[in-house]
């Protein structure tokens, strides 16, 4: 048979291999986290036009230094907004803006309006946002529609300096820990997203129009924080407390809620250092869905965990003449096809969402933590918490002083067929 519990301190040791520099990447880096830990903005805009690559949006961007940003494109057909932006001579009132409305409204019934004043961009001018069009205009229509304009303030001519017309499918993701709001005065960490418009628009960029815009602060990013803590914290007390009375009729059972809780710290610890390592080297940020991530992960280690655990259990009530190593290693090796074979049809999905999803996006990073996380429950719940066990039992590397110190019996074979012995009574 093969004897993979011969082998458990290398197994030990590989583990530790593992997450000494993760680990210690945690103690001097940190985590790289993201708004939702932080505080920040997220903003998804629409451009009137495909950019090449997220670099073109971060040249735009730098003028503004704002702080960790993460730049990704998307695509959301489902949702290509038919989109006009007029863009006046100068900035208008409310008499310009509303004749626009009627003269628009009697051809294009329904439409939205967005009305930004643009100052940084050369002499001041509005740009308005309208969206809602059932089909996509021409811009020549619009230009039409609109020639006798009012004079803003009754006295300053009205006219075009430029239309354009979008019905583009491409989205930009902007995260930054940077607060960026359009009522926000630039300075003091803050940035207007009027004043982004302008210098897209001055820099040759697209216009674009909000889809969506959300800022975190920094006392909601902190109870996330709080939460985050405490969930992982919960999860492994009880999951303590369940495999704890889940073995009660196994002798020692606390040993094996202990270990269970050592391999799905050791998992813990395998994704974050490498997401440290990652943050630090590629500034891979993380966000809420890491903390799903890590949950999955825990989950999923102490399900295989429990598994190999529970054989162990059935061997130990039949057995009363193998070594505790020995119904170990058999126990192992009657699970381990079943465990290898349920992990790899997981890994195997896991591995292609995260080669075929965008580098840098949410899910990505998703399910680049639930891929590692998963790979390492997999090899802890075979080589970790089993081995755990038989050198807790066999009191080596330390784990002398952790059981209390009693007479030694004559010999193992008959102080394991006495426990037995008194279980079954």
């Amino acid at each position: 048979m093969l004897n993979l519990v011969k082998y458990r301190k290398l197994f030990i040791l590989i583990s530790l291999i593992v997450i000494i520099p993760g680990t210690l990447s945690l103690i001097l880096f940190g985590l790289n986290v993201g708004i939702d830990f932080k505080g920040g903005t997220n903003i998804v805009l629409s451009p009137q036009q495909a950019v090449a690559s997220s670099d073109v949006i971060d040249n735009l961007l730098k003028p503004f230094n704002l702080d960790s940003t993460k730049v990704v494109l998307g695509q959301d057909k489902a949702d290509a907004s038919k989109t006009v932006w007029i863009r006046f001579n100068t900035t208008v009132d409310s008499t310009v803006i509303n004749s626009v409305k009627t003269s628009l409204g009697k051809k294009y019934p329904n439409l939205g309006y967005d009305q930004v004043n643009i100052t940084n961009a050369g002499p001041p001018f509005t740009l308005l946002t309208v969206t809602k069009f059932a089909t996509l205009p021409n811009a020549d229509d619009i230009k039409s529609a609109l020639t006798n304009l009012p004079k803003t303030g009754g006295t300053t001519p009205v006219s075009l300096t430029d239309v354009k017309v979008g019905n583009n499918s491409q989205t930009i993701n902007i995260e930054t820990l940077t607060t960026v709001d359009k009522s926000a005065a630039s300075g003091n960490a803050k940035v207007n997203l009027t004043d982004i418009q302008g210098a897209f628009i001055k820099n040759g960029g697209p216009y674009f129009q909000i889809q969506s815009e959300s800022v975190v602060g920094p006392s909601v990013a902190g109870r996330t924080t709080e939460m985050a803590f405490l969930a992982v914290l919960a999860a492994s007390v009880l999951i303590l407390l369940y495999v704890w009375f889940s073995f009660r009729k196994v002798p020692r059972a606390l040993r094996y809620g202990v270990c269970a809780i050592v391999a799905l710290l050791h998992d813990v610890l395998v994704v974050a250092g490498i997401f440290s390592i990652l943050g630090h080297f590629f500034n891979v940020q993380i966000d809420s869905l890491f903390i799903t991530a890590l949950l999955t992960v825990i989950g999923f280690s102490v399900h295989d965990t429990i598994v190999v655990f529970d054989r162990i259990r059935e061997n130990l009530l039949r057995s009363t003449t193998e070594s505790f190593e020995e119904v170990v290693n058999a126990s192992l090796v009657q699970t381990l096809a079943r465990s290898l074979n349920t992990s790899l049809t997981v890994l195997f999905t896991l591995l292609t969402l995260t080669l075929f999803t965008g580098i840098g996006t949410d899910i990505h990073t998703f399910t680049l933590a639930l891929l590692i996380g998963i790979f390492s429950g997999t090899y802890s719940s075979i080589f970790n918490a089993s081995m755990l066990l038989v050198i807790w039992n066999n009191r080596e590397m330390g784990t002398k002083y952790l059981q209390r110190k009693r007479e030694e019996l004559p010999t193992k074979r008959s102080r394991e067929s006495r426990e037995l012995a008194h279980t079954r009574g």
